[in-house]
Parts: C-alpha cells; structure tokens; sequence
C-alpha cells in the first residue's frame, strides 16, 4: 500500500529538517541519556520551567512541583502545515512551544492568532478533558512539548497545595468565561468541575480506612 504523497512528503520534510537542525548528529536524547538525574532534570527545567510557570494555572506553583512536570513533557516535531490539535476532537493535553509558530484556526481556516516560542494552548484539556475549540495548525517548522492529563494529576498526588490553587485559579476563571460558551460545554464543565472538586477534597482532606 503506498501511502498518500502529502504523508511522504511530510515525513521526508521532517527528517531533511533534523538533519539541518542537528548537523546530522543523532538525536539529542541519546546524549542525555548518558548524564546522571539530577543534571537531566537541571537540563529540563533550564529549559522548559519559565514556560510552564507563565502557564495561568501553574502560576506561583513550587519549584519542585514544575520539575516534576518538566520530567513528563513529551517533545515532537511538527512540520509546516501540519495540524496539531483538531478542533472537535477529544483533548487531555497542553503544549507549549519551544521554537516555531503554530496558527490558531476555526472552522473555515479564519486565523485567530499566532502562537510563537515560549507560549503555550490547551492547558484547560489538563483539568477537563473535553472536546478542541479551535484547530492549531504549525506554520513553520514547531519544536513543542506536550503535558498529558495523566501525568499532571499523577504528580498532583504528591502536591495536594498546588491542586487547591489550581481549582481555585481555574474555577475563577471558568466563571468569568460562561456566558461565551455554548450550553453543552457549560454543563460538561460543571461536572467536571464538581469531580476536581473531589479530588481535591479528598487530597487535602484524605479519609483514614
């Protein structure tokens, strides 16, 4: 089965740009796979912490907190034109972008921004997991790190202080959004809000068996 030429031609766009970003080495991970921990994690968090703390819910989170989720963030290329997230469909991620562009789209392609090294979309998909409300689309050649839902609520186990600042943060600012969105997605955030309310509940407050 030959696959369609828009496929190969991104694949062959995404290597021929690996190798000029790289200089033909191999892939960078190889490298950090021969450092000890804790110079990996000084690495990510170097990296990718000032981003994570510009995200609204992480905003004042600690220190360890950030490194932990800077040890979860998943990389991956995007090339030109390719779509990222799809408006419509199921979410449990957020990405920040490391280098690159990523276009902001609706239904008919309109453009309603232009996302650029250092921001970041998708964060409420960490909380609710819920359907996209926009297509993101990387416009140049994008370095991005993904967040998934899983990994953050795993971590928050550990940070029951951090899950309170994030619901409150978050709740403030759903409240603040509900006569902009469509009734269906109201009533789904209700729920959902209701079971962070839960577990949030039960972290801070756990029952002794």
């Amino acid at each position: 089965m030959h696959a369609p030429a828009s496929l190969r031609k991104n694949v062959h766009n995404y290597f021929r740009f690996i190798w000029w970003r790289d200089q033909g080495m191999s892939d960078s991970t190889t490298l950090i796979e021969h450092l000890n921990d804790g110079m990996v994690s000084d690495i990510r968090f170097h990296l990718n912490g000032k981003i994570l703390k510009s995200v609204n819910i992480f905003c004042g989170a600690p220190d360890g907190f950030i490194r932990d989720l800077c040890k979860r963030l998943l990389s991956q290329l995007y090339v030109p034109d390719e779509i990222i997230v799809k408006k419509g469909d199921p979410g449990k991620e957020m990405y920040l972008i490391s280098t690159g562009a990523v276009a902001v789209e609706g239904d008919m392609g309109q453009r309603f921004a232009v996302l650029k090294s250092g921001q970041h979309f998708g964060e409420m998909a960490l909380l609710f997991p819920m359907l996209r409300t926009a297509t993101c689309r990387a416009i140049q050649y994008s370095d991005v790190f993904r967040l998934h839902y899983d990994d953050l609520h795993d971590i928050l186990q550990e940070y029951p202080e951090v899950l309170e600042s994030i619901t409150k943060a978050t709740l403030e600012k759903l409240e603040t959004m509900q006569g902009e969105l469509p009734s269906w997605m109201t009533q789904m955030i209700a729920v959902a809000a209701s079971d962070l309310n839960s577990a949030r509940d039960y972290l801070l407050n756990p029952t002794s068996e």
